[in-house]
């Protein structure tokens, strides 16, 4: 069994709108992932809620915002390699202990 994705809304942009069950699943994870790292919007958000998240590796995908659908597809397929190649290393970790 490989490691378990979330995906996880940050709600409206407020930091003190996120949901309990997103700080918990959050704090839980032990690497994020987001469009642009830490960089991100969304990932500021979550780290105003969390300040904790800062220590936690973050991976950067890189998602453009076209409506080419083949520079979407790729960069679709790219991102899903990344989380996928993390996902396998959590469950190596997870079995090794």
């Amino acid at each position: 069994m490989a490691g378990v994705l979330y995906s996880i809304g940050v709600g409206p942009g407020d930091p003190e709108l996120l949901t309990r069950k997103a700080e918990r699943l959050i704090r839980s994870c032990p690497i994020l992932a987001a469009p642009g790292g830490r960089d991100s919007t969304s990932y500021r958000i979550a780290e105003q809620a969390i300040p904790e998240i800062a220590g936690k590796p973050c991976l950067s995908l890189h998602l453009p915002m076209t409506r080419d659908p083949e520079i979407l597809q790729e960069s679709h397929r790219v991102a899903a390699g990344q989380v996928a190649e993390e996902l396998k290393k959590i469950r190596i970790l997870r079995f090794s202990h």
